[in-house]
């Protein structure tokens, strides 16, 4: 495949194109939301299978990753660990590819977040 040739990475946004449940009310929208799952499926086994650099994000202006990648949990493609690792260290070698970044290891780059309160009390 081309893409892993090159060195191409991919950012997931599935997440408004595939709502958490298919809709229960009318035929044509469940077979048009299981067409559409199944083609997501298709092209993500595709590209992990040829060695595509995958990572998660998000095409939701203020939200977060972690829905996309509970999706992505949902659909099946992936092992959790590889889910993790395309949210973590995948991220940010795409977002940041010239820095040491997305690994507990010497010589990476360490970031804190120090909240005054437990981050359960913040919601």
């Amino acid at each position: 495949m081309l893409a892993a040739r090159h060195g191409t990475s991919v950012i997931t946004t599935i997440g408004g194109s595939l709502p958490s449940a298919p809709p229960a009310t009318d035929e044509s929208l469940d077979r048009a939301h299981s067409v559409r799952r199944a083609v997501i499926v298709h092209n993500l086994r595709l590209l992990r299978d040829h060695g595509v650099r995958i990572a998660i994000g998000s095409d939701a202006g203020e939200g977060s990753p972690v829905a996309e990648a509970l999706i992505l949990q949902r659909l099946g493609v992936f092992s959790t660990a590889r889910l993790l690792n395309m949210l973590t260290y995948e991220a940010s070698r795409v977002v940041f590819p010239r820095r040491s970044t997305g690994r507990l290891e010497d010589g990476y780059e360490a970031s804190f977040l120090a909240l005054t309160a437990s981050a359960l009390q913040l919601r």
